[in-house]
């Protein structure tokens, strides 16, 4: 259920209870802090669901972003072939897309939906965030990063806005340590 567009009839009809129960217990788990919802860009669908169960990455990228801008409205995007951005902050530095892959090597419907998103006007900027540890530039426009490396430092990926020479050293950088030779032992 987590980062999936949530029906709580649904679940209702799943769990064998009615609807207004299955609200009052996501409700509850929202004013604990176990599970957010997250509106569709626009207003108009269903809410994906994030909750906190220590394995969503999702959430891991949402809550940096929460500390860093309060106030920063969270929504998710789709296309109209069912493709999504998980994340869209809406902060005072502008719009910024997250997108976050469990393949160890991102694939093309990983990060189109960041390029449509962008080409439609919808984000300013992009992260593909993937489990790899390498770190690259994808159509331009789109930061891919190993989730980890974001989340080491997400003050750096978030607030500054790189030019494309800085981009390419920081990668440079984050790419040198990935390929750098284990020390011999001892």
């Amino acid at each position: 259920m987590d980062g999936k567009p949530f029906n709580s009839a649904s679940v209702a009809r799943l769990l064998g209870i009615a609807r207004p129960t299955v609200m009052s217990y996501l409700r509850s788990l929202e004013e604990g802090g176990f599970a957010f919802r997250v509106p569709l860009l626009g207003g108009h669908g269903r809410p994906l669901l994030i909750t906190r169960d220590g394995k969503s990455r999702v959430m891991s990228v949402m809550e940096p972003v929460r500390a860093l801008f309060p106030g920063a409205g969270l929504h998710w995007w789709r296309t109209a072939r069912r493709r999504r951005v998980q994340l869209v902050a809406d902060t005072p530095r502008g719009r910024i897309g997250f997108c976050v892959c469990t393949r160890l090597v991102p694939r093309r419907r990983d990060w189109l939906p960041l390029s449509l998103a962008l080409n439609a006007g919808v984000i300013d900027r992009a992260f593909l965030l993937h489990s790899d540890t390498a770190a690259y530039i994808k159509n331009r426009r789109i930061l891919c990063l190993p989730l980890a490396e974001f989340l080491r430092e997400p003050e750096q990926w978030i607030l500054r806005r790189l030019s494309l020479p800085q981009a390419r050293e920081t990668l440079r950088r984050i790419n040198r340590g990935r390929l750098a030779p284990a020390a011999a032992p001892r």
